[in-house]
């Protein structure tokens, strides 16, 4: 280190050597004067991107150019790195020469000026985010800066399509074809049109649903087509209704049938007594059906179903559940004035409309008491709607639901000698708005039982465990049981339960009643006395009977006899389905056995038939009965007498 001395060295200028410093010139009064100079180099000068901008392009136009600047640093002999940081959703980002860019890619300074964005085919910014190009420049000391290029992309109106097959086949004497299928880039509500064709004013065409019709029933036997081989050509159009059209011709073939049956419609909402579902519209051997025809309707199911005047119904009284059953496959044999008849299947699709919920229970009615926020049971909802939601609310301020548990609020106790018994209601609404209310009387109390409800048919099954909430209580605490059904219980390691030999019907008791007396080894007591309810599970039937088992030969479509199934569980309904070797002359209707129309027995040919019947509840649970039906012999009057070698001598 230098020294200076002010005698001596009035004024002096020294060179000093100082690492990272620019270049200074510092004046010193009455010492002296310094120029510094930066030996070691200058200090790092962060680069600079470009600034952020935005790009306003066409949708489904070609690349266009994002025009960035390239980046500067005042550090000349820096070297700069360039990384992608974020690439837009909606379009691509594509060097000069064509290759993608990517997240996380480097790129030189001419490739970054360079850069074109593509939009990808129909985006447009009113139908999603575009995305944004964002980029960070660095040089090697670690200085960086970003830039970012936003996009908007302009709609563009885009003609309509028709998508899907434009050759029909269908069979005569029906009168839908197909439903027309268009689609719209734009999201645009289509409508359609018929346009054209040699055959167009044979036509009706759904302008909203796009459902292509015949006006009338076509004849395959007396064709209306311009060439008369039973192929129809028509021309439709879909609209999008900004001016955007498309056109497609349409080729229909009708089909000769000497049978048919045509149901208008297959879908039924559920819960809806006595609805109808459909008009039924039969052809035999190529010729409408004249005079009266008789409607029969079998399989599984059927008893739910039957057919007034030519229209298919669900039975009055009969509601469909979608949650049971959410098809049916039906036979349906139409016979035209006890001549020829003919039968056809058909689908027939339940419809799921919201039920509304049908129950609440709580796991325990047991108000700990002078117990701050105290829990009381979990609720548990009755819903036919699987994974439907639910919101609550409780008559009484001083609770509330919380994951689905009730419990009092933060802040919030109770008392025995205050109140024993508090009642309040809990209203629950499902997604739909729906809603429900149930009143409960809670007890009061310190003892408390986490369930007060047990399956049936479980001998010995625990009810819940007991517990003590009074904080005067020891932990030595015994608990003893009285009451009308106290024999029926024992407490075994803190917990209530039916005793091992005991197990309860709900058909028969649905609810018990228990008082609990706790008493701890300083003579604390408390007693309270619950309701322990038997909850009800669903019993398979248990036998299948039949009324008769004998018919006349002869007669065609004749009932053998009533079906009727056992079952414990009050007001079951039964589905019954046939098998066995002869199940194929047989149908069950509303509830009889007979055979099916146009299947008559002879004695002569079989004596006896062999089924079996199975019978479904509505939990799905089953039993199978097999029924042998004996045929009765008639005395059948003779038909004619042949007389032979006839000769007079």
């Amino acid at each position: 280190m230098k020294s200076l001395n002010e005698e001596t060295n009035k004024v002096k200028q020294i060179q000093i050597s100082i690492p990272k410093i620019e270049q200074r010139s510092i004046l010193i009064p009455s010492l002296f004067s310094l120029t510094l100079t930066a030996c070691g180099g200058s200090s790092n000068i962060l680069p600079v991107a470009a600034p952020d901008s935005s790009l306003n392009v066409d949708e489904d136009s070609g690349p266009t150019e994002l025009n960035i600047a390239a980046p500067t640093d005042e550090d000349v002999n820096d070297t700069l790195t360039i990384q992608v940081d974020s690439v837009p959703d909606g379009g691509e980002i594509r060097t000069a020469d064509g290759e993608l860019v990517t997240a996380g890619s480097n790129l030189t300074i001419d490739q970054l000026t360079g850069l074109t964005f593509t939009p990808n085919p129909n985006a447009s910014s009113d139908l999603q985010t575009i995305g944004a190009f964002s980029y960070t420049v660095s040089d090697q000391a670690g200085g960086s800066d970003s830039s970012t290029v936003t996009f908007d992309v302009n709609p563009i109106q885009d003609p309509p399509t028709i998508t899907g097959a434009i050759d029909f086949a269908i069979d005569e004497n029906t009168t839908i074809v197909a439903t027309i299928t268009g689609e719209d880039p734009d999201g645009d509500t289509l409508t359609y049109s018929i346009s054209g064709g040699d055959d167009s004013a044979l036509f009706s065409i759904d302008s909203a649903s796009g459902e292509l019709s015949f006006i009338a029933k076509p004849d395959y036997e007396n064709p209306q087509d311009s060439d008369g081989d039973n192929v129809y050509s028509v021309e439709i159009t879909v609209d999008d209704g900004n001016g955007n059209t498309a056109s497609q011709g349409i080729v229909v073939t009708v089909n000769d049938t000497t049978t048919s049956m045509t149901l208008s419609a297959q879908a039924i909402d559920e819960n809806d007594a006595g609805a109808a579902i459909g008009s039924l519209d039969t052809y035999i051997d190529d010729t409408s059906a004249v005079g009266t025809v008789t409607y029969a309707v079998s399989g599984v199911g059927s008893e739910n179903f039957e057919v007034v005047g030519g229209e298919l119904k669900v039975k009055d009284g009969v509601e469909l559940d979608f949650e049971s059953q959410s098809s049916y496959t039906l036979t349906i044999t139409a016979t035209d004035d006890g001549g020829p008849s003919t039968s056809f299947d058909f689908t027939i699709t339940v419809n799921d409309v919201n039920d509304a919920p049908t129950d609440i229970s709580i796991s325990s009615i047991g108000v700990p008491e002078q117990l701050d926020g105290a829990d009381v049971g979990s609720i548990t909802i009755s819903d036919q709607d699987a994974g439907d939601t639910f919101t609550y609310s409780v008559s009484d301020d001083r609770f509330e639901i919380v994951d689905g548990v009730l419990k009092l609020k933060a802040g919030e106790t109770v008392s025995y000698a205050d109140e024993q018994t508090i009642t309040l209601s809990i209203t629950v609404t499902d997604a739909a708005g729906s809603e429900y209310t149930k009143e409960f009387n809670l007890l009061v109390g310190s003892i408390q039982i986490s369930s007060t409800s047990f399956a049936e048919n479980s001998a010995g099954a625990i009810v819940g465990d007991l517990s003590i909430t009074d904080p005067d209580f020891t932990t030595n605490v015994t608990y003893t049981l009285s009451g009308d059904d106290a024999a029926n219980f024992e407490i075994v390691n803190g917990q209530l339960k039916l005793k091992d030999d005991v197990s309860a019907d709900f058909e028969t008791k649905s609810s018990y009643s228990v008082t609990i007396t706790a008493k701890d080894d300083e003579d604390h007591e408390a007693t309270l006395t619950y309701t322990i309810n038997v909850t009800d599970v669903n019993e398979g039937p248990t036998a299948v009977s039949l009324s008769a088992t004998a018919i006349d030969e002869n007669g065609d479509g004749v009932v053998v006899g009533d079906l009727t199934t056992t079952d414990v569980d009050a007001g079951e309904t039964f589905a019954y389905s046939l098998s066995g070797a002869d199940a194929d002359s047989f149908e069950i209707v509303d509830g009889q056995l007979k055979l099916k129309t146009g299947v008559s027995a002879n004695f002569e040919t079989k004596s006896s038939y062999s089924v079996t019947v199975t019978s479904t509840d509505s939990g799905g649970l089953t039993v199978t009965e097999s029924f042998t039906v004996t045929i009765n012999d008639i005395n059948d009057s003779p038909v004619a007498i042949a007389i032979t070698n006839q000769s007079n001598d």
